[in-house]
């Protein structure tokens, strides 16, 4: 799991911006919110132009160093960088957490894959340390990770490789190893946000969906949130096959569904794209849900195995105790993100109003 996460010099944030799942709190209501004493499942509020966006982008960069094909949008690329900071570079920390292992992944880049430099620690020993700028590498053999094998002359030829990336590709370990492990979270996280519901992006959900056959899985997801409409693939003169709603009058699904229904069929998508989720970040994920519908939503993202939720919204019907818990609610200003309870100097219990206390400016303006 991800015990904390910090980024510096990249987008909005300007200065060093931490995301902590470790500070918890004792309370015994909704505690499936919380896994290991690290926090499971959050919400996240925050003004417009706060960085809830970005936030989802920089937590979801380090998927850069493994997957080249890992899609974003271009313009992202050129704006890549802090736009009010000298620093040539952007700085990303991962803590990650596996039973008593933690795993410290440091980088910094001057773009989305150019790696400046680059160190990994498990347990607090130096596993690597690389300075690809000035071609200067650290390593340390250590019970869990032998590097005997490592070619760093393979590395050194190339300075958009991530040092990590070639240890999981080139040197042999089992599952079990906590650097597999850390390799195997990376891999499973995922971002869904508005812009990722474009038409090209939902063209291509719904050509999965059937190809893999899961219509009628589709179907019943749709049906479990209120949408109850019959699916039905037919083909068309050039061939293709197309989902449509089951009328009379069949209607294509692609051009005539709601914001609202392309949202939850992406969800779907993206539900089942993966086998094991591990890290789940949904940007303004109930923007055109009804109310009852994203309390839905944040319920059924509570139940899937094993992996840590980000949700962020406006809609603050969800802050309720009835929902989560005070230490899984987030704000995020321009200079920090923090849980309720380290917001107010009230001892926030189970019968408050959360609601009513953050539209009064309890949690802060």
């Amino acid at each position: 799991m991800l015990k904390k996460f910090e980024v510096k010099g990249y987008k909005n944030f300007k200065n060093n911006f931490i995301f902590d799942f470790s500070d918890v709190r004792d309370y015994d209501f909704n505690q499936q919110c919380i896994e290991n004493n690290l926090v499971n499942n959050a919400i996240l509020y925050g003004k417009n132009a706060r960085g809830k966006t970005n936030l989802g982008n920089a937590i979801m960069d380090v998927k850069y160093n493994f997957y080249r094909e890992f899609y974003m949008f271009d313009d992202e690329q050129d704006n890549y960088l802090n736009a009010d900071s000298n620093t040539e570079y952007a700085e990303f920390k991962y803590i990650f957490k596996f039973d008593e292992d933690e795993v410290e992944y440091y980088y910094q880049k001057t773009n989305r894959f150019k790696i400046n430099y680059e160190k990994l620690t498990i347990n607090q020993q130096l596993l690597f340390e690389y300075d690809s700028k000035n071609k200067i590498e650290k390593t340390n053999n250590i019970d869990l990770v032998n590097l005997e094998t490592l070619n760093w002359n393979l590395i050194k030829e190339d300075d958009e490789i991530s040092v990590l990336n070639y240890i999981i590709s080139h040197i042999p370990m089992p599952e079990t190893n906590v650097l597999m492990k850390t390799y195997t979270f990376i891999k499973n996280m995922c971002l869904i946000t508005n812009r990722s519901r474009m038409s090209p992006i939902f063209r291509g959900s719904i050509r999965r969906i059937i190809e893999k056959n899961q219509v009628k899985e589709l179907e019943k997801f749709l049906n479990d949130f209120g949408i109850e409409e019959k699916l039905t693939v037919k083909e068309i003169p050039s061939g293709e096959k197309e989902l449509y709603f089951n009328h009379k009058k069949p209607i294509r699904v692609i051009g005539n569904t709601s914001s609202g229904t392309d949202a939850l069929i992406q969800l779907f998508r993206y539900y089942k794209e993966i086998e094991e989720l591990s890290f789940l970040y949904i940007d303004e994920f109930d923007a055109f849900y009804h109310y009852e519908l994203s309390e839905s939503v944040i319920k059924m993202l509570g139940k899937i195995k094993k992996c840590q939720t980000i949700t962020t919204s406006h809609n603050t019907n969800l802050l309720s105790n009835q929902i989560m818990r005070p230490d899984c609610f987030f704000i995020i200003t321009k200079e920090k993100v923090v849980s309720i309870v380290n917001a107010t100097d009230r001892e926030l219990k189970e019968e408050h109003n959360l609601e009513n206390l953050y539209k009064s400016g309890e949690f802060g303006k």
